[in-house]
C-alpha cells in the first residue's frame, strides 16, 4: 500500500480535547438513560394501574446508586475506553456486565437499610430488563450515526503501520474489514534493511516526517521482539509527536491468554498466562452460573427424577456416578453425570467410548446422544466447582496424556470447567481416535479464554440448546 496521502484532506481523527468530551458525552447519556428508564417506568405504571406506582423519592436513592455503580462498573472494565475500535457485540457485553454488577449492589442496599418493602417489584424488574436494553440501542444508534458520518470523509483517523509480515498483515487486513471504525491506512513503514516481507517501499524516515507534520493520527508497531533496537527507535522518534502509539508484540504473544500488567515489588512485569476471570470479571461470571442454575434446577426437576428412575430400572447401579476430573487450576473435582454405562465399567476412565460400544446401556446411549446425562453437573455449577460454559473437562488419564502431546493443553484449566463449551457446539465432541481432532478441540478451548465475553457465553447456551440434543459425534 503507497498511498501516502489521505482521500480526504479534510479528514481528520477525532482531537484529544473532542475525545475527551465525547466520553463525557457518553457517561452523560449513560446516566440521562438509566434515570429515564425508571421515571418511564413509574409513569407507565401511575397510568396502567395505579397511582401507587407514581415516581416517589424512594427511588432516588436507588437511581443514584444505579447511576454511580454502573459508571464505576463501566471505568473498571474500559466500558468507556478505545470506544471506535471496539465492536458492538463486546460493547453490548461489557454494558449488560456493568449492570449486572450494578443489580447485586441495589439488592444489597435495600436489604440493608430495610427498605426493600417500600418498592414495588414490578417497576424493578421492568427497570433492571429495560435499562441494558435501552444501553445498547443508543449504542447501537450512534454507531450508525457515526458509520453514516465516516461514509462521507469525516471523523476519519489516519493511521500507519511500523513493521511487515503477519502481524502487519492482520492491523492491514483489520482496517480493511471494518470501515466503521472510520480508519483510514496511510501505508506500511519498514526499515530499509527489511526487505524480505515488507509489502511497502516506504521507510520509516517517511513516517516520521508524517508524524512531525501532524499528517497522522496512529500508528500500529508490529515489528518482532527480537527486533528491540528498531522498536525503540521509532518509540524514541515518535515521542516527539502527537501521534497515538500502538504496539503488536507479534508471534511471540499468539499463544497468550489474557496477558496483563502485574508488578514484582517496584518492578513491572507481564502476566503471561492470565484468567480472563479475575476480577469483577469472574464475579460476573459467577453470579451469571448462580442465578441461570437456580432458574433451571427446579425445572429440570421432575426429567432429571424420572431419568433417575429409568436408569435405576434398566440396569443395576447407581443412577448417578462420580468422576474425578482436573478443574480450575488443576485441582481436582468430582464430575456428577448420570449413568450411561454398565456399572462394572464405570471406572475404565481411559478408554472413550466409542461406536456401538458394549459399555452403553441402551438408555445411556440415548442419554448421551441428547447430552441429558450431563445434567447433574448443574449442581456441579452451584457448588462451584464448574461453570455453565467452559472448556469440557476430560478424565484425569487424557489429560495428562494429551498434555504431553499438545502444546498449550494445560492452559484450558485457566477457567472453570463447562457442562458445554465452544468446541462442542462447533462440533467437535466425542470421540478424539485421532490426535488432530483434540487439537481441534484444545484450540477452540483457547480461543473461548482469549475472547470470553458474558454475551459469548450466553450464544454458546443458546447453540447448545439448538444443537445440544441431537450430537452425533457423542457415543
Amino acid at each position: 500500500m503507497n498511498s501516502l496521502s489521505p482521500k480526504n484532506k479534510n479528514a481528520a481523527g477525532l482531537k484529544p480535547k473532542r475525545e475527551k468530551y465525547f466520553g463525557v458525552i457518553l457517561r452523560l447519556t449513560d446516566m440521562a438513560i438509566i434515570y429515564l428508564v425508571i421515571l418511564t417506568t413509574c409513569s407507565m405504571m401511575n397510568l396502567a394501574v395505579a397511582p401507587i406506582y407514581s415516581w416517589r423519592e424512594i427511588y432516588t436513592t436507588p437511581t443514584v446508586f444505579a447511576i454511580l455503580c454502573f459508571l464505576l462498573a463501566g471505568e473498571y472494565n474500559g466500558l468507556y475506553r478505545v470506544w471506535r475500535s471496539r465492536t458492538m457485540w463486546t460493547e453490548s457485553s461489557r454494558i449488560l456486565g456493568c449492570w449486572l454488577l450494578t443489580i447485586p449492589v441495589l439488592l444489597t442496599l435495600g436489604y440493608i437499610t430495610k427498605t426493600s418493602f417500600q418498592y414495588s417489584r414490578v417497576i424493578f424488574l421492568l427497570w433492571f430488563f429495560t435499562t441494558p436494553l435501552a444501553l445498547m440501542l443508543w449504542r447501537i444508534s450512534l454507531r450508525t450515526v457515526l458509520r453514516h458520518i465516516r461514509k462521507r470523509g469525516h471523523n476519519i483517523k489516519r493511521i500507519a503501520i511500523a513493521g511487515y509480515g503477519s502481524s502487519a498483515q492482520s492491523v492491514e487486513d483489520h482496517i480493511q474489514d471494518s470501515p466503521w471504525m472510520g480508519y483510514e491506512l496511510l501505508g506500511t513503514f519498514h526499515a530499509n534493511v527489511e526487505t524480505g516481507e515488507g509489502r511497502s517501499e516506504c521507510s520509516l524516515e517517511k513516517l516520521f516526517q508524517l508524524a512531525e507534520a501532524h499528517k497522522l493520527d496512529a500508528v500500529y508497531i508490529t515489528y518482532p521482539l527480537e527486533q528491540q533496537e528498531t522498536i525503540q527507535h521509532i518509540v524514541y522518534r515518535l515521542a516527539d509527536t502527537n501521534v497515538q502509539v500502538y504496539f503488536l508484540p507479534g508471534l511471540f504473544m499468539s499463544g497468550l491468554l489474557q496477558s496483563r500488567w502485574s508488578e514484582l515489588g517496584t518492578l513491572p512485569v507481564i502476566d503471561v498466562f492470565s484468567s480472563p476471570l479475575l476480577g469483577a470479571n469472574g464475579l460476573l461470571k459467577r453470579l451469571f452460573d448462580l442465578a441461570l442454575s437456580l432458574v433451571l434446577l427446579p425445572i429440570l426437576a421432575l426429567p432429571m427424577f424420572l431419568i433417575s428412575i429409568a436408569i435405576k430400572l434398566s440396569s443395576p447401579g447407581p443412577a448417578i456416578f462420580k468422576q474425578k476430573r482436573y478443574g480450575i487450576d488443576g485441582r481436582e473435582i468430582e464430575v456428577l453425570k448420570f449413568r450411561s454405562m454398565v456399572h462394572s465399567d464405570q471406572n475404565a476412565t481411559v478408554t472413550q467410548a466409542t461406536p456401538d460400544d458394549p459399555r452403553v446401556t441402551p438408555l445411556g446411549k440415548w442419554l448421551r446422544t441428547t447430552s441429558l446425562d450431563e445434567l447433574p453437573q448443574l449442581f456441579n455449577v452451584l457448588r462451584g466447582d464448574m461453570s455453565l460454559v467452559g472448556p469440557r473437562p476430560h478424565a484425569i488419564e487424557h489429560d495428562e496424556y494429551y498434555r504431553q502431546l499438545i502444546h498449550g493443553y494445560m492452559l484450558r484449566q485457566k477457567v472453570p470447567p463447562g457442562i458445554t463449551g465452544l468446541a462442542q457446539v462447533n462440533g467437535w465432541r466425542g470421540q478424539t481416535e485421532a490426535i488432530n481432532k483434540m487439537e481441534k478441540r484444545v484450540e477452540y478451548d483457547l480461543f473461548y479464554i482469549r475472547n470470553w465475553s458474558l454475551s459469548l457465553d450466553v450464544k454458546i447456551l443458546l447453540l447448545t440448546l439448538r444443537h445440544g440434543f441431537n450430537n452425533k459425534n457423542a457415543y
